[in-house]
This record gives structure tokens, C-alpha cells and sequence, in this order.
């Protein structure tokens, strides 16, 4: 007949065997394994695991290919997604273009200000101003060039064009 018994360990663990070990100090407690570490229910074939812990400290990386459940994602102690899926980047960097997508086929997006330009010492936009340091396309063709001059603009109309300067016109 199998009873339950509580035990103490005083001067330290040394548990080994099949590739696992548990090794304790007293202040430090390592569990070791050769393999992979899997959590399952007595009779079972599905890992499954709850850990409740104060603190989870990783070292390395943390490859979650299953959900990660829990009220925020925080690294060193600054939640940068929370609960409801908010993100709170202190910044964005990327080599290559940023997409900020709202369903398959709209985009959108919601900035203080655009820079473009190649450093961050020219950025000087107030909020709702966009500077662009060679100019300005739209679909791929100039229609503003870094001399501030409009090019390429097709058709201008107006019924009232008021001017401090001459208008010259050629054709």
C-alpha cells in the first residue's frame, strides 16, 4: 500500500541517472538534462505543464511555438505587449521597409511626424509635418525635387491664383 510522506533534504541534493541530473547546494538548485525537457499528465502522450513562478529568467533564447498565456510581456521589468496585444516599442529599427497592415488589402498608419532622410540630426518636423530631405514621388514619379521645385505636375488649374511674384509661361 503506497502512502504519501512528506521529506527534507539537508545538506544538499545529488540526484543522477539516464541523462537528468537535480544537483542543490543549498542555495542553488540545477536540474540537467542530455535531452529535452517534457511535462505530461500521468498516462498521457501531450506535454502539458503550469508553472506558477514569481520570476522566469531566460538565458538565451525562448523559442514558444505554443500560445504564451499571461497578463503582459515584459523584458527587464518594461512591458512591451501588454494584455489587450498593445505594443510599446522605445523604438523601431529595420534594414530593410516597415508594414503596418490592417487587413489583407488596407494599409494604414498614424505617426507624429515623418522624417526621410539619412540621419537622425536632420530630423526637426513638428507634429504633422513631413520632411523629406530629396524630395517628394507619387507612384514612383517626382513631382517635388530637392530644390523644392514641382516637376512632372501635368495639368495646373485655378479660378483664383494670387501671387507676390511674376508668372512666366512658356507654350
Amino acid at each position: 500500500m503506497a502512502t504519501d510522506h512528506n521529506f527534507r533534504i539537508k545538506n544538499g541534493l545529488d540526484v543522477q541517472g539516464a541523462g537528468a541530473t537535480i544537483v542543490s547546494d543549498g542555495s542553488d538548485t540545477r536540474i540537467t538534462s542530455s535531452g529535452e525537457f517534457r511535462f505530461r499528465p500521468e498516462g498521457s502522450t501531450s506535454n502539458k505543464v503550469r508553472l506558477t513562478l514569481n520570476t522566469v529568467i531566460i538565458s538565451g533564447s525562448l523559442d514558444a511555438s505554443a500560445n504564451v498565456d499571461g497578463n503582459a510581456f515584459r523584458i527587464d521589468g518594461t512591458t512591451v505587449i501588454d494584455s489587450s496585444r498593445k505594443i510599446y516599442p522605445a523604438n523601431i529599427q529595420s534594414t530593410s521597409a516597415l508594414s503596418f497592415l490592417d487587413g489583407p488589402s488596407a494599409q494604414g498608419i498614424s505617426v507624429r511626424d515623418i522624417y526621410a532622410g539619412t540621419t537622425y540630426a536632420n530630423r526637426t518636423g513638428a507634429a504633422g509635418t513631413i520632411d523629406a530631405l530629396n524630395g517628394f514621388k507619387v507612384a514612383g514619379t517626382d513631382v517635388i525635387d530637392a530644390s523644392r521645385n514641382l516637376t512632372n505636375i501635368g495639368t495646373f488649374s485655378s479660378s483664383h491664383l494670387i501671387t507676390s511674384a511674376n508668372i512666366n509661361s512658356t507654350g
